[in-house]
């Protein structure tokens, strides 16, 4: 059986553990947060690819950002769901408040091979407008914005060839 002071001995050590940790919990507690993020995360999105004239251009190749042009709720997000699938690396969703688009329109130059492979996915009905950029200064991609119209995707087309050298906003890989 141990000693009186061995047990005292004990207790006085376990209890300066337990000051210790309370000690070291509090200051924890107290602190500021760190303002280092725990992943760097990349200003940009997608990076400028060169495409030659012949080549062509798939789905995983383009970067998309959906915005809703109408006044339906959910249709950018849905909209950008089904392009993933399809391939294409997301970008933005969100709403355009101040455009209003009868079905769909892709804002960006229509002899751009990642404008033609995007706007061949919602099929014959839709609207190629140059010059158009978003209200969101950081979105990057090809833009697309939804209208109350819209109901959904055409035919999945799997990819375009490039009839001129040009640029695209291709993801990060």
């Amino acid at each position: 059986m141990p000693s009186r002071s061995t047990s005292a001995a004990t207790l006085a050590v376990l209890s300066v553990l337990c000051l210790l940790a309370l000690l070291f919990g509090v200051n924890a507690l107290s602190s500021d947060l760190p303002d280092d993020p725990i992943v760097e995360t990349p200003d940009a999105t997608c990076v400028d690819q060169e495409i030659t004239a012949g080549a062509k251009v798939r789905p995983a190749d383009v970067l998309v950002s959906v915005y809703n042009g109408g006044t339906r709720s959910g249709v950018a997000s849905k909209t950008m769901s089904t392009l993933q699938i399809r391939g294409f690396a997301a970008g933005k969703t969100g709403n355009e408040k101040d455009v209003k688009v009868r079905r769909v329109q892709v804002w960006g130059n229509p002899s751009n091979p990642a404008v033609q492979l995007v706007a061949a996915q919602f099929g014959d009905d839709v609207t190629i407008t140059a010059g158009r950029t978003s209200t969101d200064p950081s979105t990057e991609g090809v833009v697309v914005v939804i209208g109350d119209d819209f109901g959904k995707l055409g035919k999945k087309v799997a990819s375009v060839t490039a009839e001129e050298d040009t640029t695209i906003c291709s993801p990060f890989k």
